[in-house]
C-alpha cells in the first residue's frame, strides 16, 4: 500500500512551502519521511507554511528548485525516484525501482500511450479513402513523468539553464543509457 512506501525514506519535496506543498509535506510526515523541502521562498500570505508551523518537522532549504545540480547533495550517492508536481497516478512504485536496478541505466521512465486525439482520413480530391476514429494503436508513447535515476546522471546537467527533457535525455538516448516502463491502465489525475 503507497502508505507504507514512504516509512523512513527521505522524500525532497520543491516548493514545500506553498500551499500544496505544505500539505503534501505534513502529509509525508504523518506518514513516517523525513521530508526535505526545497523552494526559492515563501510566497503567499498568509503562508500556510507558517501556520503550521512546518519548519520545526522537516529540512528546510531555500534554494533554486530548477536546478537539480543544487539538488546533488540532498539525493547522496543512492539511486532516487523523481516527478513532475502536477500528477497522481497508479504507478506501482515497487515494480519500476526493481525494473530499474535490473536494467542497470541511469534512467528509466514511465511510457504510456495517450488518448488519440484525433480521427485520422485519407482523401484523393473530393473522395474520402480512408477513415479511422480516434485509434490508440496509431498514437506514440509519451513521457508519464515518473523516473528512477542514478545520481551519475546529474553529470548531465550541466547548470540552471539545463532543461531535463531537452540535452541530458537526448545524450542518454543517445548512449543508450535510458529505459521506459511501459504503464498500462495508467490511472491519472492532472491537478493543474
Amino acid at each position: 500500500m503507497i502508505l507504507n512506501n514512504f516509512k523512513n525514506k527521505t522524500v525532497i519535496v520543491t516548493r514545500h512551502t506553498g500551499f500544496k506543498g505544505s500539505w503534501l509535506s505534513q502529509w509525508l510526515i504523518l506518514l513516517g519521511a523525513k521530508v526535505i523541502g526545497i523552494s526559492n521562498n515563501i510566497p503567499s500570505v498568509p503562508s500556510h507554511f507558517k501556520l503550521i508551523n512546518l519548519k520545526k518537522n522537516i529540512v528546510n532549504k531555500q534554494i533554486d528548485v530548477v536546478n537539480l545540480k543544487e539538488l546533488k547533495k540532498y539525493l547522496g550517492k543512492e539511486t532516487f525516484m523523481m516527478t513532475y508536481g502536477d500528477g497522481l497516478s497508479n504507478v506501482d512504485l515497487k515494480k519500476l525501482l526493481r525494473f530499474h536496478i535490473n536494467s542497470k541505466k541511469l534512467v528509466t521512465l514511465t511510457a504510456v500511450r495517450p488518448p488519440a486525439r484525433f480521427g485520422d482520413i485519407k482523401v484523393i480530391g473530393k473522395n474520402v479513402k480512408y477513415f479511422k476514429e480516434k485509434s490508440k494503436l496509431d498514437e506514440g508513447w509519451i513521457n508519464a513523468g515518473f523516473f528512477v535515476m542514478e545520481p551519475k546522471f546529474l553529470k548531465y546537467i550541466k547548470n540552471d539553464q539545463s532543461f531535463l527533457e531537452r540535452e541530458p535525455m537526448e545524450i542518454l538516448t543517445k548512449k543508450n543509457n535510458l529505459l521506459h516502463l511501459s504503464i498500462k491502465n495508467f490511472g491519472n489525475v492532472w491537478i493543474l
